[in-house]
């Protein structure tokens, strides 16, 4: 029995890994240029630099003023009203990420205002 009967060897596939790994030297491209001096600190080990990856990529989702996944929760920003936070935030801030969507005239999130 063949060991990796799964694998394909077609061209498709390979093009697919191709893509995959030419994407991937991108993204480290981009991570090492958004974490600047910090860069070796980051990607020392792998606990820290998937931190990183989503956090920069939480951000990108704020800026387009959507709500991110892990923001379950709701606070009460003294600057920008009742806004979407992750659990365990306080129920009222002084300041709160969206605070930077508000004052850089970014999209910020829509309260639900149904039912």
């Amino acid at each position: 029995m063949e060991k990796y009967q799964c694998v394909e060897t077609t061209e498709s596939a390979v093009e697919s890994v191709d893509n995959w790994s030419e994407n991937l030297r991108k993204c480290a491209d981009e991570l090492q240029c958004e974490a600047g001096d910090d860069w070796g600190w980051v990607s020392a080990d792998d606990a820290t630099l998937i931190g990183f990856a989503d956090s920069l990529a939480i951000v990108q989702i704020r800026e387009q003023g959507r709500i991110p996944d892990n923001y379950t929760a709701t606070t009460e920003c003294k600057r920008c009203g009742i806004v979407p936070i992750f659990k365990g935030c306080p129920p009222e801030v002084q300041g709160c990420p969206w605070c930077m969507n508000r004052v850089s005239g970014l999209p910020m999130p829509q309260r639900n205002t149904s039912g």
